[in-house]
């Protein structure tokens, strides 16, 4: 590979150009994914009165959509900056992608139960669950998010590990050691959120939830 001739982003040269097998079979995952997000077809409105039910279902929707963006973009943008299409790099996505399948409908289950308690019920609950059983959902879903942020993260530690083979210069490696940083901190919000559901169960404000808005500060 001559790296003269790749192309640059913002002075980082791009070894992923071209889709490679493992980013192409990636791609097609989180599509499936986000197409179990979708009310399924028995789900269809009726009446009025569903179709109105439905569309207040929208925005747990795109909130979902948004998460499964993010962790989509962060594997798009690692297979984009470095092109490693090896063992490790498969079985890292792997369990990325098996992560994400398992994740969609705890985080649907997440979702609503925001949108509804900001919404003070207007937009439904589509689950019935106890205060105990919100705690159980929201301990699952900080493991399983910090788990797939943890994915991405050994994907750039993959990557940094491999600085030499893979010829980085030294923006290269400083974008790459950012990244490490960022992904461990998205990881570590899951982890928090985790903790604050194991340590306050009857928690009535939804501490552990409303910490994922540190993300925006990530």
């Amino acid at each position: 590979m001559n790296l003269d001739e790749l192309p640059v982003e913002k002075g980082f040269r791009i070894r992923g150009a071209s889709m490679t097998r493992l980013e192409t079979f990636a791609d097609a995952a989180f599509a499936f994914a986000v197409t179990l997000l979708v009310i399924s077809v028995d789900d269809v409105p009726s009446s009025y009165e569903e179709f109105q039910t439905a569309l207040k279902s929208v925005p747990v929707f795109f909130a979902c959509l948004a998460q499964m963006i993010m962790f989509w973009i962060g594997h798009h943008k690692w297979s984009r900056l470095y092109g490693l299409d090896d063992l490790v790099s498969l079985w890292l996505t792997v369990f990325l992608i098996a992560g994400i399948l398992v994740l969609v409908y705890p985080l649907r289950v997440v979702m609503s139960l925001g949108f509804g308690m900001v919404t003070g019920g207007w937009l439904p609950v589509a689950f019935e669950v106890t205060t105990a059983q919100v705690a159980a959902i929201f301990i699952f879903y900080g493991l399983a998010f910090a788990s797939l942020s943890g994915i991405i993260l050994a994907l750039y530690a993959y990557a940094w590990r491999r600085r030499d083979a893979l010829q980085l210069n030294e923006l290269e490696r400083f974008d790459t050691t950012q990244n490490i940083t960022l992904w461990a901190a998205v990881s570590s919000i899951g982890l928090m959120s985790s903790l604050i559901a194991v340590l306050n169960p009857t928690d009535e404000y939804g501490l552990a939830g409303w910490f994922y808005w540190s993300l925006f500060v990530a």
